[in-house]
């Protein structure tokens, strides 16, 4: 019964574990964190990065929030592009030119659709 109730506690940690790591990078500080240990970045890179982040983020939930009730998304998500571009021209002035590439493959990944298996197959029933 000990081992039983270990297994199942510990399965719970984990699962928390997870999720935890998945909100963290929403924020700037998980963001930040997650790019210190996938690219390596210094201290004082990784300040700086934070303060790019940081500056950043207001600006970009308000885009998000303005798309779920704007009637023109397509200016919106030409905004949401500005800002993205102008997040990666500062943060190509803070990375190397390798920590950059990398970052960029990174977003990419994350921005990819998922794959067929995580969708829920349609039917008639749920199209």
């Amino acid at each position: 019964m000990k081992k039983l109730s270990f297994v199942i506690l510990m399965a719970l940690l984990s699962i928390g574990s997870v999720s935890a790591q998945h909100r963290n990078k929403k924020n700037p500080e998980g963001k930040v964190k997650a790019m210190v240990s996938q690219l390596g970045l210094s201290a004082e890179v990784a300040e700086k990065v934070k303060a790019i982040m940081a500056s950043q983020a207001p600006k970009a939930e308000a885009l998000k929030q303005s798309l779920k009730t704007a009637t023109d998304k397509k200016s919106v998500r030409k905004e949401m592009k500005a800002l993205n571009d102008e997040t990666n021209t500062q943060l190509q002035g803070v990375l190397t030119a390798d920590q950059f590439a990398k970052y960029q493959e990174l977003r990419k990944k994350e921005m990819m659709p998922k794959k067929d298996g995580d969708k829920k197959p349609k039917n008639e029933d749920n199209e």
